[in-house]
């Protein structure tokens, strides 16, 4: 059996990096391309304000902004609208706001899978400690014992636990991530 030289293994770690960082790339490449062409709305010369400006004044909540539109009585003037009376609503005017704003509307972030929570689920302090006192448990079990005896029993059904415990967990809050999604669907329905 030949062993590998240093040189070789630099090089294949190497290998490794640029191939993970390469399929990593093209896997956010998608939706990096999506951020980069979103479609923003031609300015309407009949509103005294934009869309950017709209929603970085709404984003940024600051009221220094707002105050220079003349508070929120002046940027539904601006809107040409009134806080008493709204928008007209008719189809037309609908239309135009649609044109000059966009749609009112936001992308949904997509439904989180098993994984992400089995993830997020090892993220926890407390899961990380049990995981690292039932690795070492069966570490000196097996070291202690052997592992053809009973060295392993003690390590492997704190492991076997801490496995079960995190399964269910994510299959739990998997459960009630769809719930909310399937109730969100429900909510926003469009008569």
């Amino acid at each position: 059996m030949s062993t590998i030289s240093a040189a070789n293994k630099r090089w294949r770690l190497a290998f490794i990096s640029i191939y993970c960082s390469r399929a990593l790339l093209s896997f956010f490449k998608d939706s990096l391309i999506e951020k980069k062409t979103a479609k923003v709305p031609k300015p309407d010369n009949r509103f005294k304000i934009d869309q950017t400006t709209l929603t970085e004044l709404v984003k940024e909540k600051n009221a220094d902004k707002l105050q220079n539109f003349g508070g929120v009585d002046g940027v539904a003037s601006t809107l040409g609208t009134s806080v008493e009376c709204w928008i007209h609503g008719d189809v037309a005017d609908i239309t135009r706001r649609h044109e000059a704003f966009g749609s009112n509307t936001y992308k949904r972030p997509p439904t989180k899978s098993f994984f992400y929570f089995v993830v997020e689920d090892f993220k926890d302090l407390t899961i990380l400690i049990c995981l690292v006192s039932a690795a070492s448990s069966l570490t000196f079990g097996i070291k202690k014992h052997g592992i053809i005896k009973e060295g392993w029993y003690e390590g492997g059904r704190l492991l076997v636990a801490l496995f079960l415990v995190v399964v269910i967990s994510a299959i739990s809050n998997l459960w009630q991530s769809r719930q909310l999604t399937k109730l969100s669907e429900i909510c926003n329905v469009k008569d």
